[in-house]
């Protein structure tokens, strides 16, 4: 019976043993079926991908450090013109890349594996037909356990149009650099030929003021009152006798008409004179009598005429007041005594016309160096 209890016990731990065997298996196999349903989702993952890079209009590749073409796809073939069993066949760093590109290609893959960073560069690529293609690429590393570079993959541009459109931009930029040159050279060649007519302007200017200044004291030195307007009647200059004669400074004349100046019985007559030697055109001798600043009545001789401009178009009137009233003084003192003594020398009671005569004679002067002065 013991030995019998013994066997019981031992069949009982063995039971457990395979129980325990048992879901141990069914827990591996578990693990199994998990593992194998993960790499299928896996493969299908990479199969996904892989499609999707080979469908791509990007061309990719990966290429082994030693030269030689790992895998591409069809955008990478239609790129270099080559198949995929002839891209396998030649290297990505001798066939595909030109000499001179070959240094700077190095030096970027030196720096991708010293930072293991990816880098965007621009080269040139060799197709089948041995056409040139300016190509972008972005090229990663992918690095074992040890840190040594397994291969290289990456992402190609064909960067042709817009290498077309850099340099037609370029060109573009080239010309209108070259125009600017050109008429920023017009520009200072105009501003030294407009530099020099100011500086001869303003020497003409100056010489012209000069004149100017020289008539204005001629004039001003002339005792007879003497003035200038254009066709409306505005004060254009007068001398110093003439300020004298109205009693007003020239800043007060010059700029008015004859009502600002003198009486309005005054000034309709001298309105309506120089109407009409304005229609008429010429000179212009009449008469009159003016009370001087003084006080006094004062007869006088209003000696006028038209002058014009350069163009010869009419453009005012200048006059000269003769004080005549010592001259009819003298005239009536005469004629008195011709009364008494009933005699009458020849050259008797004839100031006045001479003096009307000189009068014209110094008016047609001063009518040319007032044009010259309206220049200034």
């Amino acid at each position: 019976m013991p030995g019998l209890d013994k066997s019981k016990e031992q069949l009982v731990k063995e039971l457990d043993v395979l129980r325990q065997e048992n879901a141990l298996l069914k827990a591996s196999h578990g693990r199994r079926r998990r593992a194998d349903e993960a790499f299928w989702k896996m493969h299908e993952r990479v199969m996904f991908l892989a499609d999707v890079i080979e469908r791509s209009s990007q061309p990719f590749a990966a290429v082994y450090p030693g030269g030689y073409i790992m895998t591409c796809n069809r955008a990478y073939c239609e790129l270099t013109g080559y198949t995929k069993e002839e891209l396998r066949t030649i290297t990505w760093d001798m066939d595909l890349t030109p000499k001179e590109w070959r240094e700077h290609q190095a030096k970027i893959l030196a720096r991708i594996r010293y930072t293991g960073e990816p880098e965007r560069f621009q080269k040139e690529y060799v197709r089948k037909d041995g056409t040139r293609i300016p190509i972008e690429l972005l090229e990663h590393q992918v690095c074992n356990t040890e840190g040594d570079v397994m291969y290289y993959y990456a992402f190609v541009t064909d960067i042709t149009e817009q290498e077309r459109m850099k340099n037609e931009l370029q060109q573009h930029r080239d010309n209108l650099e070259e125009m600017v040159k050109e008429r920023t050279n017009e520009i200072i060649a105009a501003n030294k030929k407009l530099q020099h007519e100011i500086l001869v302007r303003k020497k003409a200017e100056e010489a012209l003021q000069e004149q100017y200044n020289f008539l204005q004291r001629l004039i001003d030195s002339i005792p007879n009152p003497i003035f200038y307007k254009d066709t409306r009647g505005i004060y254009q200059g007068c001398n110093t006798a003439y300020e004298v004669f109205v009693g007003l400074p020239k800043e007060k004349i010059i700029g008015k008409n004859a009502y600002d100046i003198a009486p309005e019985n005054l000034a309709d007559v001298y309105q309506e004179m120089d109407s009409r030697l304005l229609r008429e055109q010429g000179v212009q001798v009449y008469e009159g009598t003016v009370s001087y600043t003084d006080g006094v009545i004062h007869d006088v001789v209003f000696n006028k005429a038209t002058y014009t401009n350069t163009d010869g178009v009419l453009a005012g009137i200048i006059g000269v007041v003769l004080d005549i009233t010592d001259c009819k003084r003298t005239d009536a003192v005469n004629k008195i005594q011709a009364v008494g003594t009933k005699e009458q020398g020849p050259g008797e009671g004839g100031n006045l016309t001479s003096d009307k005569n000189h009068s014209g004679t110094f008016l047609q002067t001063i009518t040319h160096a007032i044009r010259d002065n309206r220049r200034v």
